[in-house]
């Protein structure tokens, strides 16, 4: 057998140049362990085991070759394949070290390998040896979670103590076994060694900061499994909940940034008081933000009530002299499942707190003018139902615009056009539904956001994919369009485009159409065809808008002597990107 492993790929692997699937390896793992093949030690000149090694045991367990290890499936379990591994590296009174420092100790204490850990242990091993590029203990390693196997990991994590292992050890990050314990993925309800750490450590461990100045708290309250428990833990054996890391984040301000906090504000909140910890609610990171400003920015609407209800003020500004409300106002939350301006108010109203819905930033803007340049008109309803100041509104520059208009994360180019379009109109008719009129400087703003968007359908570029190239009507093109139905509009996608622009207007409201766009059916149709819809759509809801601008800027050029039915019939026969060039000429002429 130990001529076989010369030539073996087991031997190939302990050099690293060779990378099995998971299935491969394990399979050859079971055939080596058959053969009763035992890894023997190199030695040196004087015939002593040499502990500098770098073996198949440290290729499996190293993240950064996890993916070889894992590449024939994503869950495949490496523990077994490590255990077989001991079995070849039976040598516990020699702690094979790789270049990075880790040891075969490290490997066993990592993957919760109570029985190896003991025979190396009973061998003289020492508990405190470190991972050299880390500094992590075994401690760290022993309490770095992993769900599918942290029982025997906490088991490994009492034997280390019980040998005498130092609970106070500070890796290269600066972080403590504390702070494994707030970061790690461990079942929520299993704090036991919390509180077995409290009862071993020095005074003051719990508050340690690492070098981005985070405590083992900050590290709790942002998991992705369900911190409740930890938090609970941690501010029982007295964490201070208002400590701010190197951004000015405290516990609160990354709690505010998570989503799905059912539970954790009111443990956070029922401890802190038990345990006689007065709250900061009104503490700010670097940009001046409070806990509120950043549920406010995640749409976070638990966070935002429960900050609220217990004193946060909904006034604060910061940095930049915003207020909630601003970040409120000009945030898109189309996948909150709570409208996060109307809790917002509703909220105050029954907290009997004043909200300075028209306060202004560092720039002077407010709230409603950040609504309407982020083109949100359910947050424009929402603000002029609760008392915003319509009356000393003004309209947002075209460089604010251009500055907010980008498309979602993932979002199709043309899912983008559409939703620019639409929005645009739905808020200058939610706008001048409300009182407020537009001057010609607005509309001309407004086109503009047409013009750098792409926004103005071509000539030619319709008609041709709509219709055959001799003039005849594609029956294919129009049959596809036929089969696409709106349901929510009750009408076919090939009803809708053919309604004239005041046909839709009456139909469906601009707001009702941003609501209710086609754009997530218009992708069934061919590319070509696609774009050309959705230009053809962006024309038509927009052109009563290009139309009366362009009426009043055509007679203003013929200095009114041609009668207005005149102008009428001329504009009526002109694409929107002209009636567009015609405002811009009167601007011009005008100057």
């Amino acid at each position: 057998m130990n001529e076989f492993y010369k030539n073996s790929a087991l031997r190939q692997i302990h050099n690293g140049s060779y990378r099995p699937s998971a299935h491969c390896f394990d399979r050859l793992l079971d055939f080596v362990n058959k053969c009763g093949y035992k890894d023997e030690p190199e030695v040196n000149k004087d015939g002593k085991p040499l502990t500098r090694r770098t073996t198949a045991l440290h290729h499996a367990a190293r993240y950064e070759h996890r993916s070889w290890v894992l590449s024939a499936s994503q869950n495949y379990d490496i523990v077994p394949m490590v255990r077989k591994l001991f079995n070849i590296y039976n040598r516990f009174d020699l702690n094979y070290t790789d270049e990075l420092g880790c040891t075969h100790f490290h490997v066993a204490c990592e993957y919760g390998m109570n029985d190896v850990v003991r025979k190396f242990l009973e061998l003289g091993q020492d508990p405190d040896v470190l991972v050299a590029k880390t500094g992590n203990s075994p401690l760290h390693l022993a309490l770095s979670g992993d769900l599918n196997f942290q029982d025997h990991k906490k088991k490994v994590a009492k034997l280390l103590l019980e040998h005498g292992a130092d609970p106070n050890v500070v890796n290269k990050d600066g972080r403590t076994l504390l702070h494994v314990l707030g970061e790690n993925y461990w079942r929520s309800q299993d704090t036991e060694m919390v509180f077995v750490l409290k009862k071993r450590c020095k005074p003051g461990q719990v508050d340690v900061q690492d070098k981005w100045g985070n405590t083992p708290l900050h590290l709790a309250v942002p998991s992705l499994a369900n911190p409740k428990a930890r938090v609970q833990a941690l501010l029982t054996i007295g964490a201070n909940p208002n400590l701010a890391n190197d951004e000015g984040l405290t516990p609160m301000h990354i709690i505010s940034k998570r989503h799905c906090n059912d539970g954790l504000w009111n443990s956070f909140w029922k401890v802190s008081g038990q345990m006689k910890q007065p709250v900061k609610l009104e503490a700010r990171d670097k940009l001046g933000n409070t806990p509120l400003h950043l549920a406010a920015l995640s749409f976070d609407f638990m966070s935002l009530e429960s900050l609220l209800r217990n004193g946060a003020d909904p006034n604060s500004v910061n940095e930049e002299g915003q207020t909630p409300l601003h970040i409120i106002a000009k945030n898109d939350d189309r996948f909150n499942i709570c409208n996060v301006a109307s809790l917002f108010f509703k909220t105050n109203k029954e907290l009997g707190r004043q909200v300075r819905i028209d306060a202004k930033d560092n720039l002077g803007r407010t709230p409603l003018q950040l609504a309407v340049a982020n083109l949100l008109p359910d947050k424009i309803d929402i603000l002029l139902d609760n008392g915003a100041d319509l009356s000393s509104f003004r309209f947002p520059t075209e460089d604010y615009f251009a500055e907010k208009l980008v498309p979602y994360q993932r979002e199709r180019r043309l899912n983008f056009k559409m939703r620019i379009a639409s929005r645009l109109m739905a808020v200058v008719e939610c706008l001048e539904n409300r009182g407020y009129e537009l001057d010609q400087s607005d509309a001309l703003t407004v086109m503009k956001v047409f013009a750098d968007h792409e926004l103005f359908e071509k000539s030619a570029n319709f008609e041709k994919c709509w219709y055959g190239r001799d003039g005849g009507k594609s029956v294919m093109k129009a049959k596809k369009t036929k089969k696409i139905m709106l349901k929510k509009m009750g009408l076919t996608l090939y009803d809708l485009i053919r309604l004239r622009p005041e046909e839709m207007t009456k139909l469906i409201t601009f707001k009702e159409f941003n609501l209710y766009s086609p754009s997530s059916v218009l992708r069934k149709l061919p590319n070509k065809l696609l774009e050309a819809c959705v230009l053809h759509l962006c024309e038509t809801i927009s052109r009563e808008f290009f139309r009366a601008w362009a009426t009043i800027s055509f007679l203003g050029l013929t200095r009114y002597r041609l009668p207005v039915l005149c102008c009428e019939n001329i504009i009526e026969n002109l694409k929107n990107e002209d009636l567009h060039r015609i405002c811009l000429a009167d601007t011009l002429d005008a100057i």
